[in-house]
């Protein structure tokens, strides 16, 4: 049975971009690759600076993703409407360590 795995740390899906930790160290979330998937999903990334992307890398933590929909970064408004989401609910977070 074949069986595809692929580390991808940066991935636009349903219109919104997920920027998740490099737990591999892989260099994965880089400012190069960011710009590369967003091209990839359609969006002019001509007015978007290394310095930016690299803002946006930097809201991941080992803990959280960073998620913006893509008509957020068309309109330059990326660090202000992304949100960094805990990987693992809190709810959930909170029950397994009663466990």
């Amino acid at each position: 049975m074949p069986v595809d795995i692929n580390y991808d740390t940066i991935v636009v899906e349903g219109g919104v971009l997920h920027i998740y930790p490099d737990v591999y160290n892989r260099r994965t979330n880089l400012p190069r690759l960011l710009r590369a998937e967003l091209e990839s999903a359609g969006l002019d990334v001509s007015n978007l600076d290394d310095k930016l992307l690299q803002r946006m890398l930097s809201k991941v933590t080992r803990r959280t993703q960073f998620a913006v929909e893509t008509s957020s970064i068309a309109q330059g408004r990326a660090l202000e409407d992304g949100q960094t989401i805990p990987l693992i609910p809190r709810k959930q977070r909170a029950e397994s360590s009663r466990q």
